[in-house]
């Protein structure tokens, strides 16, 4: 945790006042996952990587040295490797949330500890030291359910204590929770169905009540005396969601990111005063702060990736009124009739899970544009998310040595990818991805050899097809491709395009058609009646300029949250695809 404050003297600069850690994070290296990679060094180097430190920029030069700073010995020796003591010094951990008290620049970590200035400056600095360790929750008596990354704040009037889960507790209902800050006693609860980052990319379209993918609470404001404080939550798909802080939904603000929406105008000038309500926050918006200001108003801090980072006024919460509803009365039998309703509903969702496909055998090749009723007779699987306003309607057949694919999409901005890198079409607009492979083993997590993805796009302006594999012995060096993220790396060992392949691109109002004539070689497969396979089939959704992906949408794969993460967006999932016969 880190303070910064803006110098006059130094032509309005901001520099760092403050900071609370560990001292291999201020000098040496540490990483919390992987230990020691260096002990500390100069100044630090007769301390321990684990050791807790205050740090207070005494002298106003804006860096820290030994002489500023406050150790709190951890007990534990720090040579290459060493992990982290059972109980760290200084209590820092707290998920995703560390939210500060714009108040008295207090903040809260997991235990719950509160960590409260001593002091502030003649400029306004805050002073911190170990005497700000403030235990606001007892940790032996903090016994949360589900407590795998819980994030728990205090509300404002320090009467509440609220979790909110952004991690699976396997087997177990993510929290997000209200308890009595003295009792901890359970004073209310809320469904929360897709916690965090990865649950969020399998959660369905909005909806009123839905919260999906809550990362942190980014602080609440008092509305006035009927409404009482209310918290604002950041989600991972471009949303934030509004509680009362005694559990009451009241709504959510900005898109979606798997909706279309617009950009920012090109300059500040612009943008100053205007709404930002029917724009999204993207994917990962890992920022924010919410509250009430000194002037009254209630204000937030927002991101949008790739644009900008905002300070926006809310709006409206002082219109929210309470009333009392109607008393509900639920019998035993009304009960036991709900659980087999919920049952049946489980049963038919995992029948309906099972995708499969049957690949019809045609006598004559298949036109690419035009004359659409000489596909008429071909099958088609309907590919759509509940609640979005695109789909799309796939046909495949094949003669004996090609394979024929008609995508017919809805979409309001028709296939438009201004991306002139054919590695990256996948990420710079619209695009048909057909995936394809062998049968067994069907259960494999990892692509292998006979793992395909072609993706069919512009390039451009003009139709392409990429050739996308991560196992092939007989690609050239130069066709390897490494994506690379914080996340992870993704090596295929061919991205290149399909020279000479029959391809067709037509738009028209409110949608557009991509058809291929893919030879089965191209595919590496030897296809013959009754052949059985693996494969799926989507499409992927641009912004409105065309500039960026912002959904991906599949027959079999449901886990296509993801548009904000290259490499997990570029690698293959055969486990999740559907099984494909050959007629």
């Amino acid at each position: 945790m880190s303070n910064v404050i803006r110098s006059p003297g130094r032509g309005g600069s901001w520099r760092p006042v403050a900071a609370v850690g560990m001292v291999g994070q201020i000098s040496g290296a540490l990483s919390l996952q992987d230990g020691v990679i260096e002990p500390p060094q100069g100044d630090f180097a007769n301390l321990s990587a684990w050791d807790g430190f205050f740090w207070n920029d005494d002298n106003g030069d804006g860096r820290v040295q030994r002489s500023e700073c406050t150790i709190v010995p951890s007990g534990v020796p720090s040579p290459k490797g060493s992990k982290a003591p059972a109980k760290r010094p200084v209590p820092m951990g707290a998920c995703w949330n560390n939210t500060m008290d714009p108040a008295d620049l207090s903040y809260y970590t997991t235990g719950i500890d509160r960590i409260k200035p001593l002091r502030f400056t003649p400029a306004g600095a805050p002073v911190y030291g170990p005497q700000s360790i403030q235990t606001v929750v007892d940790a032996e008596r903090f016994r949360l359910p589900n407590k795998n990354c819980l994030n728990p704040v205090v509300t404002g009037d320090k009467s509440r204590v609220i979790g909110v889960q952004t991690l699976y507790a396997w087997g177990e209902q993510p929290s997000f929770i209200g308890l009595d800050a003295k009792t901890l006693e359970t004073q209310w609860t809320y469904p929360n169905l897709y916690p965090g980052v990865h649950a969020s990319h399998k959660a369905p379209m909005p909806k009123a009540g839905l919260m999906i993918g809550p990362l942190k609470v980014t602080g609440s404001a008092r509305i006035n005396a009927e409404v009482g404080e209310v918290i604002a939550l950041r989600g991972n798909l471009g949303q934030d969601f509004f509680f009362t802080t005694d559990g009451l939904n009241i709504g959510s603000l900005f898109r979606d990111t798997r909706y279309p929406a617009g950009s920012l105008p090109a300059s500040e000038a612009e943008v100053r005063g205007k709404s930002v309500a029917t724009l999204s926050e993207g994917s990962e918006p890992f920022s924010g702060w919410f509250g009430k200001q000194k002037d009254g108003k209630t204000r937030m801090t927002m991101s949008m990736a790739r644009e900008a980072a905002l300070v926006v006024e809310v709006k409206g919460l002082e219109s929210i009124h309470r009333f009392k509803g109607a008393a509900v009365v639920l019998t035993a039998k009304q009960l036991e009739q709900a659980a087999q309703a919920k049952t049946a509903a489980l049963q038919a969702a995992a029948a309906a899970a099972v995708k499969s496909y049957r690949i019809v055998k045609t006598a004559a090749p298949l036109p690419l544009e035009g004359a659409p009723e000489a596909w008429s007779a071909i099958p088609a699987l309907a590919i759509a998310k509940e609640g979005s306003p695109e789909s799309a309607r796939v046909q495949l057949a094949s003669d004996g040595t090609t394979l024929y694919v008609r995508v017919a999409v809805t979409d309001a901005s028709p296939l438009q990818n201004e991306g002139k890198d054919f590695t990256r079409l996948f990420k710079t607009g619209d695009a048909v991805d057909l995936q394809i492979g062998p049968a067994e083993p069907a259960e494999r997590i990892e692509p292998g050899a006979g793992d395909s993805r072609v993706l069919l796009s512009l390039l451009d302006g003009k139709p392409a097809a990429i050739l996308m594999r991560p196992v092939d012995k007989a690609a050239p060096t130069a066709a390897a491709k490494i994506y690379v993220s914080p996340v992870g790396p993704k090596h295929f060992d061919r991205v290149q395009p399909i020279a000479n392949l029959p391809l067709a691109a037509t738009t028209a109002t409110g949608g557009y058609v991509m058809s291929a004539a893919i030879p089965w070689a191209t595919l590496g497969v030897k296809p013959s009646p009754g052949l059985k396979f693996r494969g799926d089939v989507g499409f992927i959704s641009s912004d409105a300029a065309g500039k960026r992906n912002i959904a991906r949408t599949y027959w079999a794969n449901p886990d296509t949250g993801l548009v904000s993460d290259e490499p997990q967006e570029s690698w293959l999932y055969p486990k999740q695809w559907g099984s494909w016969i050959l007629e």
